[in-house]
């Protein structure tokens, strides 16, 4: 057993599991997306996946919204956005970033092999936030 110096016995804590919500696009960034979700989701398990299975069904856009803002990104901490070749052609991207932008939430950008200039990483965080 080891005692911390108070004497205590020391207990580590377990890993904070964060919910993220994951935007991407589903046709061409899926591996991509799978062999995250794989790696921190199910092996790692050190966040919670909230994101979209599929599409919602209904052409009213503020629905849509709605249903992104309050069934996906309410209850989490962040947004990954996966920055794909196709990814500016997608209005569920830009609804899911709207939408986390509205809730106050960071939002990290990664830019991926399928994009045309190199892989970055982009980090956002709320004006609100202290660093």
């Amino acid at each position: 057993m080891s005692y911390g110096i108070f004497g205590g016995a020391y207990r580590p804590r377990a890993p904070v599991k964060h919910k993220v919500f994951v935007s991407y696009h589903h046709h061409s960034d899926q591996a991509c997306y799978n062999a995250f979700s794989n790696a921190f989701h199910v092996t790692c398990d050190v966040i919670y996946d909230n994101s979209l299975e599929r599409s919602i069904d209904s052409d009213d856009v503020n629905y849509v919204m709605r249903r992104i803002r309050e069934n996906h990104i309410t209850g989490t901490s962040c947004t990954i956005v996966f920055v794909g070749a196709e990814s500016s052609k997608r209005n569920y991207i830009d609804w899911e970033i709207s939408a986390t932008l509205e809730k106050g939430h960071a939002l990290i950008g990664v830019r991926l092999p399928t994009a045309e200039s190199p892989p970055m990483v982009y980090i956002t965080r709320p004006s609100s936030t202290s660093p």
